[in-house]
């Protein structure tokens, strides 16, 4: 029985993955991911895939905004080694609890318009973005096998070490302010979505 189980999941080496927890974390994205099958206890896993940065700032400038957004694109690429463990599980790999440790690249970059008005009229600059994200970390998840070509993988938790980078420049002047303190307040209002960028 044991033997007919395992040549059964051989024939299934390889798995496509549609990833659907992307799509609530960033609205405009598409991931997908491959996992190849070793052996009953161990696989490789590659994803990756198009993102937008969701987040829309809110300026603390007087009469200061961003009127628009263009060229908003993004990627993301990564892969883990799944360890099955044998002792925690009923059925043999892709079926059951993992632990995977595992790397992870994120790019996130935007082009907006940032408009002035005051009595005098308006103005607007160009403001251009850049944000990466290099993640190293250490995964627990499980994966459901629903029917031979039908799998569920939910990632339960999965901290890591991430290093940053942020780039902005802006071209145009805004009339009572510097282009510091302009970015210097884009900066202020990313660290108040993301707490732990006022740390790093």
């Amino acid at each position: 029985m044991k033997d007919t189980t395992l040549k059964e999941k051989i024939k299934y080496p390889n798995i496509i993955k549609l990833s659907v927890s992307s799509w609530l974390l960033y609205p405009n994205s598409f991931h997908m991911g491959y996992e190849r099958i070793l052996n009953p206890n161990h696989s490789i896993y590659i994803f990756g895939g198009y993102n937008e940065f969701p987040v829309k700032l809110d300026l603390n400038l007087s009469n200061t905004n961003f009127t628009n957004s263009r060229n908003k694109t993004g990627y993301t690429i990564g892969a883990e080694f799944r360890f099955y463990l044998p002792k925690e599980n009923k059925y043999e790999a892709p079926h059951g609890i993992y632990l995977a440790p595992y790397m992870s690249y994120y790019n996130f970059s935007s082009s907006n318009t940032l408009t002035h008005t005051d009595s005098s009229g308006s103005q607007s600059a160009n403001l251009s973005m850049g944000i990466d994200l290099f993640n190293i970390g250490f995964e627990l998840g499980y994966q459901f096998v629903i029917a031979k070509r039908f799998i569920e993988d939910a990632e339960m938790f999965g901290p890591s070490f991430t290093y940053y980078t942020f780039k902005a420049n802006m071209n145009g002047e805004l009339d009572g302010q510097t282009q510091n303190e302009t970015l210097q307040a884009v900066l202020d209002a990313l660290k108040a979505k993301f707490p732990l960028l006022s740390d790093l």
